[in-house]
């Protein structure tokens, strides 16, 4: 297993991806983030994680990224980085109000972690939540071919991304899976 080489991945313009990555100690559990790209290539992260000095534990998190790396500085691995066919990023004001949305009764969740896994919220709820407001609301055209609902695009990323972690228990780890779904 080499992690030396950490070159960027190359990701598409005018393209929606969801990536998972390691969580240390929880084996078949990652976290989950959206990286959007522009028609330059630039890079908007968007998940749900922690928010000190906030009076909320977590809440959605808008990062802009120079690249989309296989480790972070922190020595996260990236596992999967699946491009979204035909789902379009809706414009960045109405893609916010509807990130908020997604926990109705909660919208930048509770006080504490231990409140919102209690209630279900967690990076991945919230990400497919919001993947299915957007395609319900008319950001996606899918080719007939592709998987059609949220369900399914979950299932195959978890499949691949417990792939990807299992090649790390038998050392043979060759990189980021990076795919059209």
């Amino acid at each position: 297993m080499t992690l030396s080489v950490n070159s960027p991945l190359q990701l598409s313009p005018n393209s929606f991806y969801i990536g998972t990555s390691q969580v240390f100690g929880r084996p078949g559990k990652f976290h989950w983030s959206i990286y959007s790209t522009d028609d330059q290539g630039n890079i908007l992260r968007v998940h749900w994680a922690v928010t000190p000095g906030t009076e909320f534990a977590e809440g959605v998190v808008y990062e802009k990224i120079e690249s989309l790396c296989s480790y972070s500085e922190t020595n996260v691995l990236t596992f999967v980085c699946a491009r979204i066919l035909g789902v379009r990023m809706p414009p960045l004001d109405v893609f916010k109000e509807m990130a908020v949305a997604v926990f109705t009764n909660a919208p930048h969740g509770y006080s504490s972690v231990k409140e919102n896994r209690d209630r279900h919220i967690t990076c991945r709820t919230w990400l497919l939540r919001l993947l299915k407001a957007i395609m319900d609301r008319g950001y996606v055209s899918r080719p007939p071919d592709a998987l059609q609902t949220v369900k399914e695009i979950e299932k195959r990323i978890i499949e691949i991304s417990i792939e990807v972690e299992d090649t790390l228990l038998d050392d043979t780890f060759s990189g980021v899976r990076v795919m059209d779904l």
